[in-house]
């Protein structure tokens, strides 16, 4: 058996192009709308996000379990096209706030065109992040990309 020479950033790097493939893509796939009634979401969840936004590749309901309340501050990770984000934002009204987090800048710039198609205050882009001494938390985020959103 040959030793499988694969590294973790050679991983890395093929989820990332994978996942910008998908962000890429014009439609969401046939089955994403099944997917998300079976994972809880409801027709009025899904209707309440513009076209696009649910890509069917979630792997739960965070919204239906978080009792999110007007003005709370919610961080989705691996916020893809903004789906659950964009659920979360229409939750915590205009006081709120809602920070999406991915690892590739398409799906955040899938989720910023959402959160416009949606109505919503235009994201923020990150800020410069001090250097120095780096913790795994903010060696995390400096990799990652992440957009912000209020509702109007």
């Amino acid at each position: 058996m040959a030793a499988d020479t694969t590294t973790g950033e050679d991983l890395r790097q093929a989820v990332r192009r994978r996942y910008g493939a998908v962000a890429a893509s014009t439609t969401a796939p046939p089955a994403a709308a099944g997917l998300a009634r079976t994972l809880g979401y409801s027709d009025q969840d899904l209707a309440a996000v513009p076209e696009g936004a649910n890509l069917g590749l979630g792997c739960g309901n965070p919204v239906a379990l978080a009792s999110l309340r007007p003005g709370d501050v919610v961080l989705d990770l691996g916020s893809g096209a903004g789906f659950d984000a964009l659920l979360a934002a229409r939750a915590v009204g205009k006081t709120g706030r809602v920070i999406g987090v991915d690892m590739t800048e398409e799906m955040v710039a899938k989720a910023r065109a959402n959160a416009v198609k949606a109505g919503l205050a235009h994201g923020e882009r990150p800020r410069r992040r001090p250097r120095g001494r780096a913790s795994g938390r903010l060696s995390y985020r400096r990799r990652s990309r992440w957009c912000r959103w209020r509702c109007p």
